[in-house]
């Protein structure tokens, strides 16, 4: 069974999504900012041509396809999602 599960805590601010808790798996997905992803644990995330990077830090540029295929619950994952603009 894949775990969707994410658990923890977000703050919002125009321009700024910071989450830190546990992260599950998600299908490719892109969004309009850069992500940059940290963690405890190594975490494996997939690129639109299906390459895995596999590490415990990982950036997304803004608007590239990716999707997070293995990440280890109970460890701590910090998700940044930083606008490259703000309107």
């Amino acid at each position: 069974m894949t775990d969707h599960t994410w658990s923890g805590g977000a703050l919002i601010r125009p321009g700024i999504l910071a989450f830190t808790g546990s992260i599950g798996v998600t299908d490719t997905h892109a969004h309009h900012a850069v992500q940059v992803m940290t963690a405890s644990s190594p975490m494996t995330v997939v690129d639109r041509r299906g390459q895995p990077h596999r590490g415990t830090h990982v950036i997304v540029p803004a608007d590239t396809p990716h999707r997070i295929q293995t990440a280890s619950r109970g460890f701590r994952h910090d998700v940044e999602n930083l606008s490259p603009t703000r309107t």
